[in-house]
């Protein structure tokens, strides 16, 4: 069962309310009231946008103290979730070639290379009307928000739902994408095919670990259909995870080769168990990705979801509604991420089994092997779902105001957005969540 925990006021929102407003009002003062006009058939060569989110975050839980916005944070503070500020310089080379150049300053775990802090870097080719074709860094085209996952002010919410997104970090691909568009009646109609690879840093928030995860031969495929009113996405991924960069993941699998190849003659089940839980690691595995999602904008009513499936491992969904009411848009959230396989665990079974073969001591030292594997397995597992309400405040076209509240609820073996408190039990949690967040873009 779920242990419950009072709820105390957040200590310093105050202060974090008026901080926000103060921001709003310079942004209000400083931004222009109207946009440049450009002359639709002479478009600039060369085009300087961006975006920014100045964002806090206040987390209220007696069992954990830190949570992240997805897996390539560590540990990171109430302004470090979620403010950030993305740069984006687009070029027109010819009539038919562009580039496409984005750098995001956000929190990141520390180790990350700056050259995953670049995005996008990309040339596009446009054959025809009916043909796009990308080469370089490009966004994996996975779900709905591919291409503005930090743009915050391009969704209702403070961030994206945490069950759905925090689990796939990449926010790039390097490779080469081919879109094929066409229309039929009033809906168009987009087919991308995609292959590349894609790298990041990795962080598991309760123990700190960090590794550098990789996408190998990614194989995607995308189908699109656009309405005025809907908006369908489907989308199916391969590709190969690897995690050798983690020397502790691979140290822990060769020490459990070894004891599979030792067992296997005699103690067949127990060398079982040993592959499984190498098999747990992850360190160089395959990974089929299925995902359909759907949105609805109709009469100032906004209704977004999506569901996803890592094959054989976690199902994934969420739903949400917003109704614009003027300037104003308020929607509630509702996310859940659930685990296929359940929790690894500590092997204890194996000393009695392992004693008459090697000894008391190597048994001991083989069922702590098999304890920090089962350990590692569980450290990248996501198990929670939540209910989330709030509003956005559109200040002007292109600012807005937000706040988010969130009600989360956390299995213990899958916390891997979670840092806990010391002396945690190892029990399911709850926390909450307020979230205040002002979006722009220019």
């Amino acid at each position: 069962m779920e242990s419950t925990h009072c709820i105390r006021p957040v200590p310093g929102l105050a202060a974090v309310v008026t901080a926000m407003a103060t921001a709003m009002a310079m942004a209000l003062t400083v931004m222009p009231a109207t946009a440049q006009v450009e002359t639709p058939d002479e478009p600039p060569a060369w085009r300087f946008s961006g975006y920014y989110t100045l964002g806090h975050s206040a987390l209220q839980s007696s069992a954990a103290r830190h949570f992240a916005r997805d897996q390539s944070q560590l540990q990171p503070s109430g302004w470090e979730q979620d403010s950030r500020l993305g740069l984006q310089l687009d070029g027109r080379l010819s009539p038919t070639l562009s580039a496409t150049v984005q750098g995001v300053i956000r929190h990141h775990v520390p180790s990350t290379p700056l050259s995953q802090r670049i995005e996008w870097a990309f040339l596009r080719w446009t054959p025809s009307e009916a043909w796009q074709i990308r080469l370089g860094r490009t966004s994996p085209d996975l779900y709905l928000y591919a291409d503005v996952r930090s743009v915050g002010i391009a969704y209702p919410w403070v961030r994206p739902s945490q069950e759905f997104y925090a689990w796939m970090p990449l926010q790039s691909m390097d490779g080469v994408d081919a879109t094929r568009l066409w229309s039929r009646g009033d809906a168009n109609w987009r087919l991308k095919l995609s292959f590349g690879h894609a790298s990041t840093k990795l962080a598991a928030q309760d123990s700190g670990v960090s590794a550098q995860g990789k996408l190998h031969a990614i194989r995607a495929a995308t189908l699109t259909r656009e309405t005025p009113t809907w908006t369908v996405k489907a989308t199916y991924l391969k590709a190969r995870l690897d995690l050798r960069d983690a020397s502790y993941l691979v140290a822990l699998g060769q020490g459990l080769a070894q004891l599979q190849a030792l067992t296997l003659p005699v103690l067949p089940v127990l060398a079982a168990e040993a592959g499984q839980l190498r098999q747990g690691l992850g360190v160089n595995s395959d990974v089929r990705y299925l995902s359909l999602g759907t949105q609805h904008d109709l009469n100032d009513w906004l209704v977004t979801a999506e569901w996803s499936a890592t094959l054989g491992y976690t199902r994934r969904q969420y739903l949400s509604i917003g109704h614009r009411l003027g300037a104003f848009t308020p929607f509630v959230l509702a996310g859940q991420s659930r685990l296929i396989e359940p929790a690894y665990t500590a092997p204890g079974h194996w000393a009695a089994q392992l004693a008459p073969l090697v000894g008391s001591v190597a048994a001991a030292q083989a069922v702590g092997l098999g304890a920090a594997a089962a350990g590692a397995s569980n450290l990248g597992r996501i198990s929670q779902r939540s209910l989330g309400i709030g509003v956005r405040w559109d200040l002007r076209a292109n600012l807005a105001l937000k706040l988010q509240h969130d009600h989360v609820q956390i299995q213990a073996d899958g916390r891997a957005l979670w840092a806990m408190r010391p002396g945690y039990d190892n029990a399911d949690f709850r926390a909450r969540v307020w979230s205040l967040a002002l979006d722009g873009s220019f």
